[in-house]
């Protein structure tokens, strides 16, 4: 018997951004260095398995509460 593991969303992709493959993402989350520092992440779609992804860059737009981030691999899923 397996144990689910719960997991926690700390934000939601809305959108693309420019033409490299950023995407904007709507924080839930109090810890804004989560969508700032490089590092492994895990990204969840609808109801499916969620899969590790590797975050290469991150910033906020000035004066909003959207970041733009940039992953490795993404398509590699």
């Amino acid at each position: 018997m397996s144990e689910k593991t719960s997991w926690l969303t700390v934000g939601k992709i809305v959108g693309a951004q420019g033409l490299r493959g950023d995407v904007k993402v709507i924080p839930s989350s109090d810890f804004p260095e989560r969508f700032l520092k490089s590092g492994q992440r895990w990204l969840q779609k609808n109801n499916e398995e969620p899969w590790q992804i590797k975050l290469k860059s991150g910033r906020q737009l000035p004066g909003k509460s959207v970041y733009i981030v940039s992953f490795n691999g993404i398509n590699d899923r």
